[in-house]
């Protein structure tokens, strides 16, 4: 029996441990110095899986794009 990780947003298929899949985060940092980054916000988008993915990310890129503008 395969676990199941999660469902693709587009399709709702079950992703399986062991599959591949695409995952769309945005996030907000702080610069501390040069060499420490500290995350402030983070937020995942979207979830994918490989057959999906190629149609929905780069729309999802688009209309995201602007959030922390």
């Amino acid at each position: 029996m395969s676990n199941v990780f999660c469902q693709c947003d587009k399709c709702e298929r079950d992703i399986l441990v062991g599959e591949t899949m695409v995952s769309l985060t945005m996030a907000k940092d702080k610069i501390i110095d040069e060499s420490c980054i500290q995350p402030v916000f983070v937020n995942t988008v979207g979830m994918w899986c490989q057959a999906c993915a190629s149609h929905v990310v780069d729309k999802q890129v688009k209309l995201h794009k602007t959030m922390f503008d």
